[in-house]
């Protein structure tokens, strides 16, 4: 009777176990402290190099003339008839070659930010994504090879697809050619844009390329594949 007892109660609990639920792993807000790294520092290899303005070693071909450092209301001369040295100082913040950028502007001047992209890899399908962009910011694009600037409401697609959501008082942008940006060992990418701001005030702006093939990606924040670009700007009040 006691060992019948016994059976039976193995029995039960071998059925209960079989009912309970599987253990699952942490979710992604457990995970975070574990040392695991997450699906974003997964994905973020940095496969091209992007940064502000043109590297004076760069040969810029068919482009040569155009403006390779952003320009900063500081370097510009007071009078037309002033000129303004080639080479900036070392400690000018609008020389190129970098990824964080600290500009003076004046409110309602344009100025030019060019950027250069390059990798080592074979990659095709590139797209560039800038998010807080101030909607006091009017901006343009310049097609390079017809030497033409247009707003960025106003590119042709079969140029540039350009998306822009608004958010509040910032927008986010995303761009890049029709089939997206390709990259081999020689092939570069040159990118201008003109700003014109509006309002006076202090403004940052994130820009960076991303691959849309890659990997699952979340299109409000896609995944970067390169340095973010950073723009830390001061807009100076019109002068009465």
């Amino acid at each position: 009777m006691r060992t019948r007892l016994i059976v039976m109660l193995t029995l039960l609990l071998v059925f209960l176990s079989a009912l309970s639920p599987p253990t699952l792993p942490a979710d992604d807000d457990s995970a975070a402290g574990s040392g695991s790294p997450s699906t974003k520092e997964q994905n973020s290899e940095q496969l091209v190099d992007l940064v502000w303005g043109v590297p004076g070693e760069v040969e810029m071909g068919a482009f040569e003339g155009l403006q390779r450092r952003p320009e900063d209301s500081r370097s510009r001369p007071e009078r037309p008839d002033m000129e303004v040295p080639d080479e900036a100082p070392e400690e000018d913040a609008a020389r190129a070659g970098g990824t964080q950028l600290e500009l003076v502007w004046d409110q309602d001047q344009s100025y030019v930010l060019p950027l250069f992209a390059s990798s080592e890899h074979t990659l095709d399908g590139i797209r560039y994504f800038g998010h807080s962009v101030p909607l006091s910011f009017e901006l343009e694009w310049l097609d390079v090879r017809a030497r033409r600037w247009y707003p960025i409401e106003e590119i042709p697609s079969e140029l540039i697809l350009m998306r822009s959501k608004r958010r509040n008082d910032h927008r986010t942008i995303e761009f890049g050619p029709p089939e997206g940006a390709a990259f081999r060992h020689d092939k570069v990418r040159f990118i201008w844009f003109r700003v014109t701001p509006r309002e006076p005030g202090e403004f940052s702006l994130v820009l960076f390329a991303f691959q849309p093939n890659n990997a699952p990606q979340d299109h409000e924040h896609p995944t970067p594949i390169s340095d973010e670009l950073i723009l830390e700007a001061k807009v100076r009040a019109l002068q009465d």
